[in-house]
């Protein structure tokens, strides 16, 4: 009976995270772990949700037929975007970090706009990806302006 409830552990210590982040301005999960937590969280649960749900039964503008393969091709180059961001960030020139960080904002527009308009337990998993493409964007956005 506890099994469903797994699920959430990796949403959860992610808004946690956030909320650390809120108050030392950095990420403070990095390394192995931050990796593993980052790719459940952005790859693994919209994976299982692709893989669980129809995506035509989304009641999104964004998931139904005509745009679902755009929306698809979106979705996978902001998580791109976000893994080049987080962990090649000082091999990419500035200009690709900035195209890169204007995907991931897109990430979090097409996310918001998903969480708002799906009512199922799906929804939950939206929230941790949002928070940490902002993690990200804060981030990146600060290091650069320092440079």
């Amino acid at each position: 009976m506890l099994f469903p409830y797994l699920f959430f552990i990796p949403g959860i210590i992610s808004i946690c995270e956030f909320i650390v982040f809120l108050f030392q301005g950095k990420k403070p999960m990095k390394g192995p772990l931050g990796f593993i937590l980052d790719t459940i969280n952005i790859i693994g649960f919209p994976a299982l949700y692709a893989s669980v749900n129809i995506p035509y039964m989304s009641q999104t503008v964004f998931m139904i037929p005509p745009f679902f393969q755009f929306t698809t091709l979106v979705v996978t180059l902001c998580i791109i975007s976000y893994f080049l961001i987080r962990y090649f960030s000082h091999y990419l020139p500035t200009v690709v970090q900035i195209i890169a960080l204007c995907l991931v904002g897109i990430g979090i527009f097409l996310n918001m706009a998903m969480l708002f308009r799906e009512y199922n337990i799906f929804s939950f998993f939206h929230v941790p990806i949002i928070l940490l493409f902002i993690i990200q964007i804060v981030e990146k956005s600060n290091s650069l302006i320092k440079t």
